[in-house]
């Protein structure tokens, strides 16, 4: 046998071997990944469906001290609000809630108010047995005044089917006590709470009870995991998948059982895409080889190994700046040029996603803080405007409605007030910063803020500028409004400038009772103090726009002093025309 068919019979065994070797290897990598894409894809289902869970959970328990920590609450468990179902607790406080149900108990457990409502026709309805029975046990008032002013909330697992309950003991305004009683609003798990929950997925779910003792091991084994590993996944026949996770109750109890069901698209895809990848590649590898044996060379085949050895390394590197070395005039060559150029886009491409990402997750994180915050302080000043109203409804033609009207009116303008906070925080971060002159900053506010009999005194030099949003003067505004509102016997207010470091400060401090040491940082926080709990937070959030800080430095008893830390780079000072950037 000749040279020629001696290369013809070891190319075909290659061959053949090869294309073994790679069907074997394809069926043995490929389905193990989509086997696991599968299950990473049904635990992300399912951990998307948990944190709907638990958003219904925080939303009601967001809600729960607004009923629980009010003085009419109190003096409705004491007996002495006759009136407050009749203004507080209408059909548009449980649609606006999206209760399923609302108990009101005193100290010993009694029901002083419980009532059901179907959110579905809307109509009140009686309160479930199986809930009144677990009330009756005690371990709900027991757990509720125990948690202090954190309240009690997550999942309990009754004969009539699960609910989501947000309790919370029945305190003065200022939540102080003693408790007497406590405030129950919940949501019954039905038809049209799990399409709620399984809102952004395509499962269908189903919460069951859940008993370790009579459920199969692979259940059971739930209970020791954490993380991905709390959550089971397995098929159930060549076109289901099912992911499981243990809920557990608010008594710390796994009483449930969170099951999502999958059409395994993945895996049929799969099962498409390795077929057709085996036929492709034992394609490949005939028509090669054939080819191979007439026109491969060394100087083709050393080249395209130099260009896929320069590919790997830019891909492990992922240097992005990176390129393929250019030899030659001939199709290799152009080719090298090609993916130079593709290189030379998905950089560019790289750097706009980059700042696009950036610029979206912003303007979302913005979004969603404009959602948070207004969603549900609007809700309960409607719902009081409502009972207010009604009121007045049902007395007219009464003289005697003076404080009805009047409450309405306050609840107007308090929604008034958080309304013109969404359109500031709106509009933060919408205009380029700008140089702004420090000192007229301060006038400006003022002139603007309500003063009373304290004397504000501005040190700021003119002509230290500072780099800011435009809505910079707020900040300013706020801390006068601040100090004048909450500052006691104060007389004084005063901005002066100081220099630390690098950084240039900002200080206005008072002379009045100061702030805590414990609420330094709390302050500004969303929704902290004794009026709409917004002003310092916004101011903050405006800062925080060009990278200046605030803090608050001040001795509790002796006045507030708030440091504003202006970076270097985003202050200059201005003289004679003359500017000097720091």
């Amino acid at each position: 046998m000749d040279l020629h068919k001696k290369a013809m019979w070891i190319f075909v065994g290659a061959i053949l071997i090869t294309m073994v070797i790679l069907a074997s290897v394809s069926v043995l990598f490929i389905r193990a990944n989509y086997l696991n894409l599968e299950s990473n894809y049904v635990r992300s289902d399912v951990n998307l469906v948990s944190k709907n869970i638990d958003s219904e959970i925080k939303n009601l328990k967001s809600n729960t001290p607004d009923w629980g920590a009010w003085e009419d609450t109190y003096a409705f468990v004491l007996g002495e609000k006759p009136d407050y179902v009749e203004v507080n607790l209408v059909n548009t406080t449980f649609r606006t809630l999206r209760a399923s149900f609302i108990i009101i108990t005193d100290k010993e457990g009694r029901i002083r108010y419980g009532e059901g409502y179907d959110l579905i026709s809307d109509t009140p309805v009686p309160l479930r047995p199986d809930l009144v029975t677990e009330l009756g046990k005690g371990r709900i008032l027991t757990q509720t005044l125990g948690s202090g002013t954190e309240g009690v909330a997550g999942f309990i697992s009754l004969p009539e089917g699960p609910v989501i309950l947000s309790s919370y003991p029945v305190l003065h305004s200022d939540y102080t006590g003693p408790a007497q009683g406590m405030v129950i609003i919940g949501r019954q798990v039905d038809d049209a709470e799990i399409r709620l929950l399984t809102e952004g997925t395509v499962p269908v779910l189903s919460i069951l009870p859940f008993d370790s003792s009579s459920t199969n091991p692979d259940d059971r084994a739930l209970l020791a995991g954490t993380g991905d590993a709390a959550i089971s996944v397995h098929p159930l026949d060549e076109n289901a998948v099912e992911g499981k996770k243990i809920l557990r109750d608010i008594y710390g109890s796994d009483t449930l059982l969170l099951s999502v069901q999958l059409p395994r698209d993945i895996y049929h895809e799969g099962n498409q895409t390795l077929f057709v990848f085996i036929l492709l590649q034992f394609g490949i590898v005939i028509v090669l080889g054939i080819t191979g044996m007439v026109i491969l060379d060394r100087t083709v085949l050393a080249r395209l190994t130099a260009i896929d050895s320069e590919i790997t390394v830019i891909n492990e590197n992922r240097d992005q700046s990176a390129r393929i070395k250019i030899t030659g005039d001939d199709e290799i060559s152009r080719l090298a040029g090609s993916m130079n150029t593709l290189l030379d886009e998905v950089e560019h491409s790289h750097v706009q996603l980059v700042a696009a990402y950036q610029s979206a997750s912003q303007a979302n994180r913005k979004l969603k803080l404009l959602s948070s915050i207004t969603r549900h302080d609007i809700t309960n000043q409607l719902t009081s405007l409502d009972g207010y109203l009604s009121i007045l409804e049902k007395k007219q033609p009464d003289t005697k409605l003076g404080a009805y009207i009047q409450g309405a009116v306050t609840a107007e303008q308090r929604i008034l007030a958080m309304i013109q906070f969404t359109k500031e925080y709106e509009s933060i971060g919408v205009k380029e910063p700008a140089w702004q002159d420090c000192s007229i900053l301060v006038d400006t506010a003022i002139k603007q803020a309500p003063q009373g009999n304290v004397r504000i005194t501005n040190d700021l030099q003119a002509g230290a500028e500072i780099l800011a949003d435009p809505l910079i003067v707020k900040v300013f505004y706020n801390l006068i409004d601040n100090a004048v509102r909450y500052g006691g016997k104060i007389t004084t207010i005063q901005f002066s400038p100081q220099e630390s470091g690098n950084n240039f400060l900002i200080v206005c401090e008072d002379d009045g009772i100061g702030v805590p040491a414990d609420e330094k940082e709390r302050i500004f926080e969303r929704g902290f103090g004794k009026n709409t709990g917004l002003g310092l937070f916004l101011a903050r959030e405006i800062l925080d726009i060009t990278g200046i800080t605030i803090k608050e430095t001040g001795e509790p008893g002796k006045g507030a002093r708030f440091e504003i830390i202006v970076p270097k780079g985003t202050y200059r000072f201005t003289t004679s025309g003359i500017t000097i950037q720091a």
